[in-house]
């Protein structure tokens, strides 16, 4: 009787290792996991310093290394870093299709200035339909035209991945093992 207690709990001890080890909870959710992407060499705009941005420019994050399909994105914030706006002017921050409200961008110091901004739902599906981000900058006042600098953008967050197909594999043998067990024991009393 000892024994098969022992053999029981080894059995159970050993599955719940091999379900931690594939990124599951004993509560069969995945673990969140955190995301980065800086965007902060501006080649394709001329610069290799900054994007020089004249009344409005567009620029993207690509996270799709950074993230395995059908994951859901749980929070995420841009983090722009950026200089040359004059006093009194202010820049909206939107996403590509203008349709999603990020922030606004004024100048705080001298210098470089920083602005971090926690996204809201709608920007959160928007990234998961292709886990990019185009992010649109346009200046507010469109009677004159104005410039700004980006130095560095940063998409950072938490996502959820899908559980791998081999955690399920994994736990449908363990559970295969048990009702064998089971069956085993079940046999032997007959």
């Amino acid at each position: 009787m000892y024994k098969r207690k022992k053999t029981r709990l080894l059995l159970l001890a050993a599955i719940t290792v091999l379900l931690s080890w594939a990124g599951l909870g004993l509560n069969g959710k995945a673990e969140a996991a955190s995301f980065s992407d800086t965007l902060s060499n501006w080649n394709e705009f001329g610069n290799v310093n900054h994007y020089n941005v004249t009344d409005s420019g567009s620029y993207t994050h690509d996270l799709t290394d950074n993230i395995p399909n059908g994951s859901k994105l749980e929070s995420a914030y841009l983090t722009l870093d950026y200089s040359g706006i004059s006093p009194g002017e202010s820049w909206n921050v939107k996403t590509d299709d203008g349709n999603i409200w990020i922030g606004t961008l004024v100048k705080l110091t001298c210098g470089t200035n920083s602005a971090q901004f926690e996204l809201n739902q709608n920007a959160l599906d928007e990234i998961m339909k292709n886990w990019t981000l185009t992010v649109w900058l346009s200046d507010t006042d469109t009677s004159v035209s104005n410039k700004m600098n980006l130095s560095q953008s940063t998409l950072c967050g938490e996502y959820t991945p899908v559980p791998i197909p081999g955690s399920a594999l994994l736990l449908g043998s363990g559970v295969l093992c048990l009702v064998v067990i089971g069956r085993r024991r079940r046999t032997k009393k007959e």
